[in-house]
């Protein structure tokens, strides 16, 4: 895999990164509308297509026939994609654009991961999104002892 991306050329490298970017920021765009909206949109898809509804009734509450609720579990999957693909996202971001927008987009994708992740019931990814900025905030301030640490764990 390094051979390939040490393939490529800049401007190949930066579509890459807003690529990657993009997508991360349209899967947290997603969850947050999810989470705010009781599961709007899975509620719609499985009430206009009730082939992909699930077999058993533990994750979704019906009404008749019709999905009234869905549990927010089921976005348990999405927020772990999301938090997994948080500081790879912003790495990215870093090169991507120049020093103070890319600061500002950085900030913005934080918190936006951020928000998602605490509004979960997702307390493996809350513990992740701490345990990683603290590890972030040490690393720059003392890098070389933060990475030392860490590779001897």
């Amino acid at each position: 895999m390094s051979s390939a991306v040490n393939a490529l050329n800049e401007r190949q490298t930066r579509a890459f990164s807003a690529a990657c970017t993009v997508g991360a920021a349209f899967a947290i765009v997603y969850l947050l509308v999810e989470i705010s909206t009781d599961s709007a949109i899975t509620r719609l898809a499985y009430n206009a297509f009730p082939a992909i509804r699930p077999e058993d009734t533990k994750r979704i509450e019906l009404t008749g026939n019709v999905v009234a609720g869905v549990k927010l579990n089921t976005l348990n999957q999405g927020v772990v994609i999301v938090m997994l693909n948080l500081w790879p996202a912003l790495l990215m971001l870093s090169g991507t654009a120049g020093q103070k927008r890319a600061y500002a987009m950085i900030a913005l994708m934080f918190i936006a991961t951020a928000s998602v992740v605490f509004a979960s019931e997702h307390s493996s990814s809350q513990v992740a999104l701490l345990g990683s900025a603290i590890v972030f905030a040490l690393a720059w301030k003392w890098n070389r002892l933060v990475i030392r640490t860490l590779s001897a764990l």
